[in-house]
Order: C-alpha cells, then structure tokens, then sequence
C-alpha cells in the first residue's frame, strides 16, 4: 500500500487522517506535514509520523522529508498567504517537488467555492468558469492551475474539491455569537453553501481513492441558504437570543471587509 501523505494536518487533515484509520489503513502508512507545534503534537496523538515545515521559508533542508511524497497519495489542505494574487507556497512546494524528480502518486487539492466569485444568486457547477473577484479567490485559482500543470505535465491524477463554508461543532463561530455582532437580514444578503467538516475529510478520501484523470468537484451539504440565516441557527443551537438584524447599506459601516466579502 502507498503512503497517504497530508500536507497541512491541521482540523481537517486529522479528519482525513481518522478516515483513513477507520479504512484500516495502518499508522505507519500516514505522514503528516504541520506548520505549528501544536499541530504536530496532534499528529502524534493520532499515531501517525509527523514532520514540521514552513512554506513560507522553504529551505532544501525539507527535500530529505518530502522524498516520502514520491509515489505516495498526497493530499493538499494548506491555504496560500494571505497577500497577494498568487499561491506562493503551492509555488515553493512544487519547485521543490520538480527540482528533485518527487512525483506523488496522486494529489488531492482542497480549494474554494470562492473561485466562482459573485454570481448573483444564479447556481453554478463545476463547468461554470472561474471568476474570482478577490485577491484571495485569486491566490486559490493560481493554486488550482499551479497544481494542474505540475500533474498533467506529469501524469499524476489529480482532483480538486472546491469547497465552501466549514462547520462542525469545534468550528462554529461562539465568540461572533457572543459578541452580539448584528448579521444583515436574510432578504438582503446572498446565498451561500457550507459541509461539515466530517463529510469533506470523508469526500477526499474517495475523490483520492478513485481519482484517475484531473478532475474538480464542488463539495457541498447540498442545503444551501444564507450566511445571516446560518449565524441565527448557530445562536439558537448554543441557546443564545436571536443576533440583531440590519440593513446591507447599515452593514457596510459596521462589519468587516472580510465578512461583508461573504455577503
């Protein structure tokens, strides 16, 4: 049996990794790459061998670690930085892989819905082209294609999960909550989609398993609905009142540029 090796093993790649021990697949045949001390010490309470890198400040140090990728299932979690129009780490990465002739066996890469960017409340399927109108939808395309020439030039099957909002009981947003910070009225704000965490770990295992050509889904609960109605959900789960509800145009003073991205 191949190595199945995640690189980012951080919430959802030790999700990845139970999948895989739930299929029987030993301990010794998982690896997993973290950037934080925390996250290793995850890795190893789940039994399985972990090394610490950082993609921001590669070095060829790492190459005798990533020689364990050669013919081994690779799985992809790690979000690009967070400046700029370009994944730089899935850039730093495959220089590294190309430089010494490191070719996985095949790759799964988590990317976003993101990449589709607004499209007016009309649905959309993995043969709408990418439109993404956001320095961080674009880093995501930049990955998507970055990854795509380094498999096709090679041959290596490949699957891209194009995923949307994240929710699991550890992810759910309490301090938002708590915070009392008002959501723009649901008549007001666009739809969105989200997967529990669970269901996208158990998604890549069978996107990678059945994987034999390039190709890219959209993972979702297949419950879409709005960010605002969502939050309320939240608050009522955790037994707290109903969030106050404002206008858009009121929203645009007082959220974030990031959360108002999400509208």
């Amino acid at each position: 049996m191949s190595n199945s090796i995640i690189l980012g093993c951080g919430d959802v790649g030790r999700r990845i990794v139970n999948v895989l021990l739930a299929q029987q697949v030993e301990p010794a045949n998982i690896i997993a790459f973290v950037n934080s001390s925390a996250s290793l010490e995850s890795a190893h309470t789940l039994g399985v061998e972990a090394f610490k890198f950082d993609l921001d400040s590669v070095d060829e140090a790492m190459v005798t670690w990533l020689t364990k990728c050669q013919s081994a299932d690779c799985y992809y979690t790690i979000a690009p930085q967070k400046q700029g129009e370009q994944d730089l780490r899935s850039r730093a990465l495959l220089t590294l892989f190309s430089a010494h002739q490191i070719n996985p066996k095949k790759i799964l890469l988590i990317s976003t819905t993101g990449v589709y960017g607004d499209a007016k409340g009309a649905w959309v399927s993995e043969k709408t082209p990418v439109n993404p109108q956001s320095p961080r939808a674009k880093r995501r395309v930049d990955a998507e294609q970055t990854w795509k020439t380094f498999a096709k030039g090679r041959d290596i099957p490949m699957s891209i999960l194009r995923v949307p909002g994240i929710y699991a009981n550890s992810r759910l947003p309490r301090k938002r909550i708590a915070s009392r910070t008002p959501v723009v009225r649901s008549d007001e704000c666009g739809f969105s989609n989200r997967i529990h965490a669970n269901d996208l770990a158990a998604a890549a295992v069978q996107a990678m398993q059945r994987a034999c050509a390039i190709d890219t889904y959209n993972i979702s609960d297949g419950k879409p609905g709005t960010i605002s109605s969502y939050l309320q959900l939240v608050a009522r789960y955790l037994g707290e009142p109903e969030l106050p509800e404002i206008g858009l145009e009121e929203a645009e003073q007082l959220l974030s540029p990031q959360m108002l991205s999400y509208l």
